[in-house]
């Protein structure tokens, strides 16, 4: 009976141990492939931005802003993807403060006016003015959420209105109750196809997936994260009668002085100057990119290609932030920054700047001593609010 219980217990110790094992080399292999992809696709949006900004023919502008946009398109699907993996592994949260959702959504609509326009769609955006101008909610995931729904609906409209709206329902000093639809006027969807709508890797059906394109996860994240904020999506739709997706949100806000987290880039320019900044980076195209982004700055950027050499520049100079690449040669991010911490007593703020993205690449930066993440593809203005937050407290 000893015996036959030191089998079982020891069948089920190999067992676990399997599936730790298993579970590792998934993440490390998702991890991998996201790094492999994301780190070309900074150097084409990088440099795509840049030259969207300084071209001055309308065409070659027009060019430039779709490389840019089907970039972004698939490093979307790598985003959608990572979420996915995030989601059935309990790893995602949400991280919130104080935005303005009127603002968000236009910022977020500007992406979508020339895609709209090129199929002869007009997109409508109707606002409750009783909606609290700053209000606490994860900014980036519920822009997330948004940004599917409205791509879905231009995708699936060859013409017609497209209606974006919020009506409030509810409000008191601390709490706002509001409804968020997106409305198209599309092929739509049968009833008997919305069952297993929001289910992973599901589309309405087969031919939509060959004649539309898209991995059938993005409304499935769009559920889930929506569940994380105590809301669900909802879909009323038929064929031939477009679709309209919308959920409830119950968000608190501020009675106070608005403070919104949405500046522009071109308002953090001057606030830069005579500022030293160390960049570690290996990769010679990433460093033009970062340099060409931060160009108009007047950061005073000095280039070290290891974290050997990042510590021995710290050793002879003065700086006022660290950018860190995480994977270099000789010495790696994480390596060169525990010994600016604990052997230099270096307190300067160091920012990791890495094609690793995943919640665990995050913390492994925290738990190094870094003071930030940011993840490539690199974004203009992501990367100058974060210099901001350290620079200018």
């Amino acid at each position: 009976m000893l015996k036959k219980a030191r089998k079982t217990n020891a069948l089920y110790i190999s067992a676990k141990e399997k599936a730790e094992l298993h579970s590792r080399l998934k993440t490390e292999f998702i991890s991998n492939i996201s790094h492999e992809i994301r780190t070309p696709l900074n150097a084409i949006i990088g440099f795509g931005q840049v030259l969207t900004d300084k071209l001055e023919d309308k065409q070659t502008k027009k060019l430039t802003s779709q490389i840019v946009n089907s970039s972004e398109m698939l490093l979307q699907l790598i985003n959608d993807l990572l979420d996915f993996y995030k989601i059935e592994a309990g790893k995602l949260t949400l991280d919130y403060g104080p935005y303005n959702l009127r603002q968000s959504i236009r910022k977020l609509l500007d992406i979508f006016h020339t895609q709209a326009s090129n199929k002869g769609l007009t997109i409508k955006l109707n606002i409750d003015k009783n909606l609290p101008k700053e209000m606490i909610f994860d900014e980036l995931r519920l822009k997330q959420v948004l940004a599917n729904l409205i791509s879905n609906a231009i995708k699936f409209s060859s013409a017609g209105v497209i209606e974006i709206g919020i009506e409030v329902k509810q409000k008191d000093n601390t709490l706002c109750l509001f409804d968020v639809w997106i409305q198209d006027n599309g092929i739509g969807i049968s009833e008997s196809q919305q069952e297993n709508l929001f289910q992973p890797f599901i589309q309405a059906e087969s031919s939509t997936a060959r004649k539309y394109g898209g991995s059938g996860l993005g409304l499935n994240i769009c559920n889930k994260l929506l569940e994380q904020m105590n809301s669900k999506l909802h879909v009323v739709s038929a064929i031939g009668q477009g679709s309209r997706f919308y959920f409830t949100l119950e968000l608190c806000h501020s009675i106070g002085d608005e403070y919104t987290h949405n500046q522009e880039a071109a308002q953090l320019i001057t606030q830069f100057k005579k500022t030293r900044v160390l960049l570690a980076e290996d990769n010679d195209i990433n460093v033009e990119v970062i340099t060409a982004m931060l160009n108009a700055t007047n950061l005073q950027i000095l280039r070290v290609a290891n974290g050997n050499d990042a510590i021995q520049k710290l050793s002879q100079q003065s700086f006022d932030v660290i950018l860190m690449d995480i994977q270099m040669p000789e010495m790696d991010g994480y390596e060169a920054t525990r010994v600016i911490r604990h052997q230099m007593n270096g307190t300067l703020p160091i920012i990791a700047l890495t094609a690793n993205a995943m919640q665990q690449d995050i913390d492994a930066c925290l738990h190094a001593g870094m003071n930030d993440h940011v993840s490539k593809p690199i974004r203009k203005e992501k990367l100058l609010k974060v210099l901001d937050k350290y620079l200018n407290p």
